[in-house]
C-alpha cells in the first residue's frame, strides 16, 4: 500500500483485492493503521472488498487480525466489508479514544462480556453490525449498565453456532432496530452447553428462550434469521427460543442462506 500524505483527509476508501499472501496483507493494514493514526481529520474510513471477493471462508485467501489501539478524536464512521480478509481480534487488547464515532461495521473472531463493555463505552454510537466469527458459549447480557445511550441500530450476525443473549428493559434507550442472525439453529433434537456463570457450564433445556428480548420502549423493528432446515425453523417457532417482550414489535422469525453475508443495513 502506498499512499501520500494528503493535508486534512477527511474520507477514505479502500478496495481490498483477496490474496493468499499473509505478509502482504499484513504490511498494508500497518500502513493504513498509521495512516489513520497520522491523520487526525478523518472522519470517514471504508474498507470495501474486492469485486472479485464473492465468497466467504476461501481457505487459500490469507486472513489478518486488526488491533484498533491507535486514538482518532474525528473518526465518525469506520466500516469494514464482512467479505474483506479483515477480522478485529483481542478487543480487550484495545486501547481506542472513539468519542465521536457513530457508525461501527466490522467482523470481530468473538464476542464476549468484556467485548460489550468495551462497546457500551463509545458514547456517540448510533449504528453498530458485528459479524462474530466464533459464538459464545457464554451468556451475553446487555444490561442496563451506562453505556449504548445513543445507540439506534444494532444488527448481530454470529457465523457458527448459537448464541446466549439477554436484552434487558431499556438496556439500550433509543434502540429502533435490532436485527439478530444465526447461520445455525438448534436442531430438534441438538444438545446444547452453555456457560451461564464463571466456572459453571448449564446444558439449554429445549423449551426455555436462548434470546430474551425484554421491554426496550423505543424499539420498533426487530427481526431472527436462522440459517438451517425449515423443519427446524418450525421446531424452533414452536417452542420460543426467541422470547419478546408483548410490548415489543413482533419479532419476524426467518430462515436466511447461510451463504449469504448480508452486508445490506
Amino acid at each position: 500500500m502506498s499512499l501520500c500524505k494528503p493535508n486534512h483527509l477527511q474520507d477514505l476508501c479502500i478496495s481490498i483485492p483477496p490474496s493468499s499472501d499473509y505478509d502482504h496483507l499484513y504490511r498494508n493494514m500497518n500502513a493504513l493503521d498509521c495512516l489513520m493514526y497520522e491523520h487526525g481529520s478523518l472522519k470517514t474510513v471504508k474498507l470495501v472488498a474486492h469485486r472479485s471477493s464473492a465468497s466467504y471462508g476461501d481457505a487459500s485467501r490469507a486472513r489478518v487480525g486488526w488491533i484498533l489501539n491507535r486514538p482518532n478524536h474525528h473518526l465518525e464512521r469506520f466500516e469494514v466489508s464482512a467479505y474483506s480478509p479483515v477480522i478485529f481480534c483481542k478487543m480487550r487488547l484495545w486501547k481506542i479514544q472513539l468519542d465521536n464515532l457513530c457508525i461501527l461495521k466490522i467482523a470481530v473472531d468473538g464476542l464476549s462480556v468484556n467485548d460489550a463493555d468495551i462497546l457500551r463505552g463509545l458514547p456517540a454510537l448510533t449504528a453498530l453490525s458485528l459479524y462474530v466469527e466464533k459464538s459464545p458459549n457464554i451468556k451475553i447480557i446487555f444490561g442496563t449498565a451506562a453505556g449504548f445511550t445513543a445507540l439506534q441500530y444494532l444488527k448481530l450476525r454470529f457465523m457458527s453456532g448459537i448464541a446466549w443473549l439477554r436484552f434487558e428493559a431499556d438496556a439500550m434507550p433509543n434502540l429502533w432496530k435490532l436485527r439478530l442472525v444465526f447461520d445455525a439453529i438448534p436442531q430438534m433434537d441438538q444438545r446444547l452447553d452453555l456457560y451461564s456463570e464463571p466456572g459453571q457450564w448449564k446444558q439449554y433445556r429445549h423449551g426455555t428462550a436462548l434470546i430474551s428480548i425484554d421491554h426496550m420502549t423505543g424499539l420498533r423493528e426487530v427481526s431472527a434469521k436462522f440459517g438451517g432446515a425449515a423443519a427446524d425453523l418450525k421446531y424452533v417457532s414452536r417452542i420460543g427460543v426467541v422470547s419478546n417482550h408483548p410490548s415489543n414489535p413482533i419479532i419476524d422469525v426467518q430462515l436466511v442462506d447461510s451463504g449469504s453475508r448480508g452486508d445490506k443495513r
